[in-house]
């Protein structure tokens, strides 16, 4: 199954990313087409990590400022019927994942750095 919007192909757990269209405070749209009820909760998951991962591309490939806000959805809670509650506990866990991954590199990186640092003397 798949959906095309501004001539854009993007298949179900995939992203897409475009321009904002003069939305106000916004940068760039991501665009996500999640899986239909019934599904494979993992599937779902996935959706919202290709979200995640399609918002941070636009970073490294733009060379902006970093991304301060994020607006998400719960996918695939209208059309595609699934519970919005089990949409959103998805998205926790896809999300949470990410930024949990997000500090424990940042945390190593500040290790490395002070292990790389020379100790200084204290008076």
């Amino acid at each position: 199954h798949t959906e095309k919007w501004g001539g854009i192909r993007c298949p179900v757990g995939q992203a897409r990313v475009t321009d904002a269209f003069g939305l106000p405070n916004c940068g760039h749209i991501v665009h996500v087409v999640g899986p239909p009820w019934p599904s494979d909760a993992a599937e779902l998951r996935d959706a919202y990590a290709a979200g995640v991962e399609a918002a941070l591309g636009v970073l490294d490939s733009t060379a902006q400022q970093a991304i301060r806000s994020l607006g998400v959805p719960a996918i695939s809670s209208g059309v595609q019927q699934w519970p919005r509650d089990m949409s959103w506990a998805a998205a926790i866990q896809s999300l949470g994942g990410h930024l949990l991954e997000a500090e424990l590199a940042r945390r190593s990186n500040d290790m490395e750095q002070d292990e790389e640092s020379p100790p200084t003397r204290e008076r």
